[in-house]
């Protein structure tokens, strides 16, 4: 058995495909973990979510999973938005059930998943704390008021828990006071003085464990001391990366051929 950690899909079904024959997927034998993003901006978005759900991947809730539930609660569509397809789908209920019981993060022994990234005062165990306070309101039977208030203006009673949110969700960059760059996007190489990668200065980054993220496509794939990134940026035409837990080998498929 083997476990492979796959990077930002965003909807590119096809590439998806050819990276599951670059490392010869076997339902009954391998594993697979998404570290979010499947959907949006591609336009293979509802292939990609039922392929995902039938396969029974471990999947970690990104920005625009969240994007999703808040569509599917009501919000008007975005420029670029290429969610329509799920949400018209015959099954558009069961797949946007099973998003909004997905997890923030996810654990197994060393290996740790998420999104974006931990706020640098975080132990692990804080991250999941949060984590399970904001899943919890996902998994409500009237989830939709949550979902809308993840992606709407704080208020003094909601700030701290959107500031979880997008540490675990958006995060990139810190300032020099230790604070979300969250409009940076660029590579760490661009940044200007004073700011630092997530994972230079978050507690809940050790050598002793992996965690693995996504969300950068700038960053594109990157190894250290207690960290993958895995986002490619297949969907801006790069590639969809896998890296296999067991040995550490890593597969990458362009975006297109």
């Amino acid at each position: 058995m083997a476990t492979y950690v796959i990077g930002d899909v965003q909807g590119c079904f096809e590439p998806l495909m050819r990276l599951m024959d670059r490392i010869a997927f076997d339902p009954q034998r391998d594993r697979l973990w998404f570290v979010g993003d499947l959907v949006n901006r591609g336009d293979g978005s509802l292939a990609v979510l039922r392929w995902a759900r039938e396969n029974a991947a471990n999947t970690v809730l990104g920005n625009h999973e969240l994007y999703l539930l808040a569509r599917a609660a009501g919000l008007k569509p975005k420029k670029g938005d290429t969610l329509g397809s799920i949400l018209t789908a015959p099954d558009a209920d069961e797949l946007i059930d099973w998003v909004r019981h997905l997890p923030l993060v996810y654990r197994e022994g060393p290996h740790v998943m998420v999104h974006a990234g931990f706020l640098p005062h975080w132990s692990l165990e804080d991250a999941f704390a949060w984590a399970g306070r904001l899943e919890a309101q996902l998994r409500q039977t009237d989830w939709q008021g949550a979902a809308l208030s993840f992606l709407a203006p704080p208020t003094p009673d909601t700030l701290a828990a959107h500031q979880a949110l997008a540490g675990l969700t958006r995060l990139r960059m810190l300032d020099a006071d230790d604070r979300p760059a969250l409009e940076f996007k660029g590579p760490p190489a661009e940044a200007s003085k004073g700011l630092r990668p997530w994972y230079h200065v978050a507690q809940a980054v050790v050598p002793e464990r992996t965690v693995y993220f996504g969300h950068w496509a700038a960053l594109g794939f990157v190894e250290g001391s207690g960290y993958v990134a895995l986002d490619s940026g297949c969907v801006w035409g790069g590639g969809l990366t896998a890296i296999r837990q067991e040995d550490g080998a890593v597969f990458t498929v362009p975006a297109s051929i």
